[in-house]
């Protein structure tokens, strides 16, 4: 249990086939995610535990393509939730209307002849 998890649970063979037991391989997949990262849970509930699934979210990218921390966050991206958006910009999160509002105001002036003089035969 050197890894986190139970050795009975881990068992005698070589997922990875690198020569070390999988009770005694601290990454028994070979997806350069620690066992005690990945953990005994089946994510994707596809009746493979993490620590021995290839693609533990089953989203069809390799867990090792996924391994890292590329949005810069400290969390491993393989391991975070990504259900929740992060970002790095302050404000209220309320821009979208805005920009649609005056995308939708651009339309009109351009779509839109508008006369000045009350006056007016035709607008030019």
């Amino acid at each position: 249990m050197m890894d986190g998890i139970s050795d009975a649970v881990e068992g005698e063979s070589d997922f990875d086939v690198d020569g070390d037991p999988n009770f005694l391989d601290l990454d028994s997949d070979g997806d350069g995610l620690s066992d005690i990262e990945e953990g005994e849970i089946d994510s994707d509930n596809d009746g493979t535990p993490n620590f021995l699934d290839l693609d533990s979210d089953n989203d069809g990218i390799a867990d090792k393509d996924e391994n890292g921390d590329f949005n810069s966050d400290g969390i491993n991206d393989a391991t975070q939730d990504q259900r929740k958006v992060q970002s790095t910009l302050k404000g209220s999160g309320n821009v979208g209307g805005f920009i649609i509002l005056m995308l939708l105001l651009l339309v009109i002036k351009r779509n839109t002849r508008v006369c000045l003089t009350i006056q007016c035969n035709k607008c030019r």
